[in-house]
């Protein structure tokens, strides 16, 4: 299992021989593509998951088959809500795929070696109410796997304190709901490699902000299919 994160290109690596995955945001930009298609051509992803994108599905069709992936599922950006996509290979049979402005859920398959997985592709909302949502869901899907499971995206939290420099500290209540919910599905953090923090408001010194907020976790079933 490979999974890149994309813009600063966290990356983790469990089996080569498993699933591969790319995890971006903001395609759509001249600059974002260009690396969408460099990282496609180094990496060879079978599955490849895209979020905040403004582009319609004809734009995003258009791509997806000159980099070529086989397999497709949108849902359309809202107003100026961004849009999610997933693309996936030939390597890799994805069934009941099914989502909204924040989630796609699949059961998968990989076909060599052949292994049935269970997988949540998120895109975090900001506003409390629509996280609890988000929570149901991913607490309904993990809960009644019996398959490796794993969720990978942008949760819009941090874990801990220290995952995040600058800006406010008023977290408390939503690391907690967070952490409260990691154990509560028995969920674990995939280790990686690369910077410390997913993202940066790109502002100067003081009113510079980073975090970590992109994460991978994953319950115990996936550990043992996929070792460390």
């Amino acid at each position: 299992m490979e999974i890149l994160l994309e813009p600063t290109s966290n990356k983790l690596t469990v089996d080569p021989h498993g699933f591969e995955g790319y995890l971006g945001e903001g395609v759509g930009r001249p600059l974002k593509v260009s690396n969408l298609r460099e990282l496609c051509r180094a990496h060879r992803p079978n599955v490849v998951f895209l979020m905040e994108m403004k582009n319609k599905e004809r734009y995003l069709e258009s791509l997806r088959r000159s980099l070529p992936f086989t397999g497709f599922f949108y849902v359309n950006p809202i107003g100026r809500l961004g849009g999610l996509a997933l693309w996936w290979k030939d390597s890799i049979t994805l069934n009941n795929a099914n989502g909204n402005k924040n989630i796609i859920l699949v059961d998968g398959i990989c076909l060599a070696p052949f292994v049935s997985w269970r997988a949540c592709f998120i895109y975090g909302p900001h506003n409390r109410r629509d996280r609890k949502l988000l929570w149901q869901k991913i607490s309904h899907f993990a809960l009644s796997a019996t398959c490796p499971f794993f969720v990978i995206g942008d949760f819009n939290l941090i874990v801990v304190v220290a995952d995040k420099h600058g800006g406010s500290s008023n977290t408390s209540s939503q690391i907690k709901e967070f952490q409260s919910l990691l154990s509560a599905l028995e969920l674990f953090e995939l280790p990686f490699k690369g910077l410390n923090y997913t993202w940066d408001n790109n502002r100067a010194e003081n009113a510079n902000i980073w975090g970590r907020i992109h994460r991978s976790l994953a319950n115990e079933t996936l550990l043992v299919t996929f070792p460390i």
